[in-house]
């Protein structure tokens, strides 16, 4: 028969063996990190000259006049008048960040109306940029953070497009995000 001090030793070790157990679970590991962030110059966007497609002169059946990103038209079944306003690219001038890349959204297409009334509306679409990439729509701002960006689109024209100044007072709209 076991006797009550061995017994009561017996308890004592296995009480001292968990609690070293258990101070050696809790005591662990651990190691500190620290955090950051960067708060950055949100990109901007500011136009410099609206789009202007001339003057243009109808020829009896549908036209269009394309307006590449260069500012050279290209008139197509219309011809273009010496006198008048001449075209023009739409420019924008995109600030941030130096050397950092930016994506440019352009719009599907745009509708022009004819000021008279009833006079009309025409189409502009196929918009381009310079800068442009490989895949489009892409630039890059140069070391003192900017870059001017130029856009080009065309203007459809119908065989019966009433004469008249066409135009949209709110504009299309060009968004540019960093990348």
């Amino acid at each position: 028969m076991k006797t009550t001090y061995q017994i009561t030793l017996f308890f004592a070790a296995i009480l001292a063996f968990t609690s070293t157990a258990s101070a050696q679970d809790s005591s662990g590991a651990s190691a500190k990190a620290k955090a950051f962030a960067t708060i950055v110059e949100p990109i901007s966007i500011q136009k410099e000259t609206d789009m202007n497609f001339g003057s243009v002169i109808l020829e009896g059946s549908n036209g269009k006049v394309v307006l590449n990103p260069e500012g050279t038209p290209s008139p197509e079944g219309v011809s273009l008048a010496s006198a008048g306003q001449a075209p023009a690219v739409a420019t924008f001038k995109v600030a941030g960040l130096p050397n950092y890349s930016y994506s440019i959204t352009l719009p599907a297409s745009h509708t022009i109306t004819n000021m008279r009334e009833g006079g009309g509306d025409m189409t502009i679409d196929n918009f381009v940029t310079i800068p442009s990439e490989v895949n489009q729509g892409a630039g890059k701002l140069d070391d003192s953070g900017t870059q001017i960006l130029k856009v080009g689109a065309t203007l459809n024209i119908n065989a019966n497009q009433e004469p008249g100044e066409y135009t949209n007072s709110a504009g299309f709209e060009v968004k540019v995000n960093y990348n």
